[in-house]
């Protein structure tokens, strides 16, 4: 009996040994599942406390497993999460056997703070070694706060793409995915779509929809920018521009980027590997920035088109860099080609500008360099004309303006430079004809006095010998009655030639004929002729076989002639050969044809050179003197209507007079017999 006793109890010590063998053996493999899945164990009894905990809860979660032991899941687990645990819990134990779900819990930290951590529930109530729900449980907080951190830059970024109006897109030519965000299909018109939704499209959807509203002359482009092939060379970064006619946004600009990485179509590496086009690239709504350039280049254009019609340029000086910009107005302004580009202070201040100015002009750029400051100058310029000749140019530089950066501080100084040579030309012809009216008054002052006086001599004497002619009459002096009524006549003809020359003396400059070439020769013997009809013919006149051609008003300059050949022949004087010479010459290099008369006559003292062309003045009768003293003065006038002048030489009494004056001559004209 002791045997079988012995026998049976060593029986159930081997049974219990190796059924504490296989359950180490289990206890080992499910350790190691554990440790595969789970940083730490709980085992949740049937009233939901805690009944055992692996020590590896310490790493996680900061507590010894005594200290949790027998507590529940309220103590350490966040209360937003308790209604989902419970469900699990609920849902692992209302079906039988084995069961495993899964999700996220936060828990208490020992330290404080919340750990996320992964729970996978399985229900081992029926198991002898657990008994109840097993809670393997994950340290997953880096991964939510890495995920929760993505999802935030993804955020980030999709409002910054709206913001920018910026879309991006990926390609890769196999197995032709087009990979792009949202907002590029609402840029393109494409659509409404969450910015931040990644949207995978195929070639055809992309040539359909993103392509659809691309302007028809840049769609090509376009669709091979975003779909590059395989044989496509896309190792350079790749530049874009290109206009889309977007449904209720009308025309819009785009510019776009890309870069490529090298990638690999086919199943793993290996000789079966071939290269294939892979692209990444960004696009953006640049219409507001090409409206502004656009409207930039047009304020540009119409500053530039400004600164031509009122050929004024402008200048500006970059106080930190010492650079000097020049506008193109102002290098035409100094002669010039503007696509020379930028230039040095110092050439900029012998540029054309006259030898005589150029110190004051490099003083004035060495101030605006050294102070910030550019007072107002006037300097010229030496340039040349198309035509080879020399040109002085009048410039006026205004007083600067500084520009300052928030702190206060100069740091661009910028000016205009105006060409004023017109107005410094309307300013000499100004002072000119100020000059010439100032002589004009001058002379109608004189002339009124002249014509007055003169005028009033006929009157003087017609009213005397009207009274002479009465008292004849009553006194029955027939006779002398006839000769006063004589002296009255010739009184009243001499006062008719004194008007008939005022009249034609006014005439002079208003009631002009044509300028045509005068050939001077046949001029001057046609006036010589006339005169021999009124003088007595002693005179000789001396006329070369050949004179110039001068350009003018034939009718006048004969006047001119038939005046001074005239007066030579009525002031010979006593002259026992009168002579009148005339003489005519080439002057200023054939632009001029000096013209003289010259008389072997009785001669004018120096002091009365001007006077002779005063009107009606006359020398005194004993040295021949009649007419009604107002030729001189008349062909003096004729003479510069023309633009020239009339002067005359004589050494004194008895020298002879030299009457000389000028003309314009006929471009390009031969003399003429």
């Amino acid at each position: 009996m002791r045997d079988d006793s012995e026998r049976e109890q060593d029986e159930r010590e081997r049974e219990r040994e190796q059924e504490i063998a296989a359950l180490r053996e289990r206890l080992r493999h499910l350790g190691n599942a554990v440790a595969a899945i789970a940083d730490f164990l709980i085992v949740m009894g049937p009233d939901g406390r805690f009944v055992r905990v692996t020590p590896e809860v310490r790493d996680v979660l900061g507590y010894e497993p005594e200290e949790l032991t027998g507590r529940a899941p309220p103590d350490i687990t966040h209360a937003a999460d308790l209604p989902t645990g419970y469900e699990r819990l609920a849902s692992a134990r209302s079906q039988p056997g084995p069961h495993k779900t899964d999700f996220i819990w936060r828990l208490r930290h020992k330290r404080g703070g919340w750990r996320y951590v992964s729970v996978v529930l399985l229900d081992m109530a029926d198991e002898p070694m657990f008994g109840g729900i097993v809670a393997l449980l994950r340290d997953v907080t880096g991964r939510v706060v890495a995920e929760r951190e993505l999802a935030a830059r993804g955020a980030l970024l999709a409002s910054a793409h709206h913001l920018a109006n910026l879309g991006s897109w990926r390609f890769e030519s196999e197995p032709g995915r087009f990979e792009c965000l949202g907002e590029l299909l609402r840029l393109h018109g494409a659509g409404e779509h969450r910015s931040g939704a990644f949207l995978t499209l195929t070639p055809d959807e992309v040539r359909a929809r993103l392509c659809a509203h691309v302007v028809a002359e840049d769609r090509d482009r376009v669709t091979a920018f975003f779909l590059p092939s395989a044989r496509d060379d896309v190792s350079a970064d790749l530049s874009i521009s290109y206009r889309i006619d977007a449904p209720e946004r009308g025309r819009r600009f785009f510019s776009g980027r890309r870069q490529a990485w090298p990638t690999f179509a086919g199943a793993g590496a290996g000789a079966g590997e071939r290269p294939c086009a892979s692209v990444l690239g960004t696009v953006q709504d640049v219409t507001e920035q090409h409206l502004r350039e656009l409207r930039l280049r047009e304020r540009e254009e119409l500053l530039s088109i400004a600164q031509q019609l009122a050929n004024t340029g402008s200048w500006c000086v970059d106080l930190l860099t010492g650079g000097i910009e020049w506008s193109d107005q102002l290098y035409r302004i100094h002669g010039e080609d503007p696509s020379r580009g930028r230039r040095t202070p110092q050439e900029l201040s012998t540029c054309n500008v006259h030898p005589d100015d150029e110190e004051l002009v490099r003083d004035a750029i060495a101030q605006v360099m050294e102070t910030g400051v550019s007072p107002p100058l006037e300097y010229r310029l030496r340039l040349t004309d198309d035509d080879g000749e020399a040109q002085l140019r009048h410039v006026y530089a205004s007083p600067s303006q500084t520009l300052r950066n928030e702190h206060g501080t100069p740091v661009r100084v910028i000016g205009t430079v105006q060409d004023v040579s017109a107005r410094k030309r309307s300013e000499r012809q100004r002072e000119r004809l100020l000059s010439e009216l100032a002589d004009k008054n001058a002379e109608l002052e004189r002339f009124t006095y002249t014509a007055s006086h003169d005028l009033k001599s006929p009157l003087l004497t017609i009213q005397g010998f009207v009274g002479f002619i009465g008292r004849d009459l009553d006194a029955g002096e027939l006779g002398r009655a006839r000769a006063d009524l004589k002296r009255v006549e010739r009184a009243t003809e001499t006062m008719r030639q004194q008007l008939d020359a005022l009249l034609e003396l006014s005439r002079v400059g208003k009631i002009a004929g044509d300028r045509v070439p005068v050939a001077l020769k046949p001029l001057v013997d046609e006036v010589i002729d006339q005169l021999r009809g009124v003088t007595d013919g002693a005179t000789r006149f001396e006329v070369p076989d050949t004179l110039p051609i001068v350009r003018g008003d034939r009718l006048r300059i004969a006047a001119v002639l038939y005046n001074l050949l005239d007066n030579a022949c009525k002031f010979m004087g006593p002259q026992l050969r009168p002579r009148v010479r005339i003489a005519a010459t080439y002057v200023d290099g054939r632009a001029w044809v000096r013209c003289e008369v010259h008389d072997n006559g009785v001669g004018i003292e120096p002091r009365f050179h001007e006077r002779v062309f005063d009107l009606f003045e006359r020398l005194s009768p004993e040295d021949g003197g009649a007419g009604t003293g107002i030729g001189l003065a008349l062909a003096r006038r004729i003479v510069d209507v023309h633009g020239g002048r009339l002067w005359v030489e004589s050494a004194g009494a008895g020298a002879g007079s030299t009457f000389i004056f000028t003309l314009p001559a006929e471009p390009g004209a031969e003399v003429r017999t």
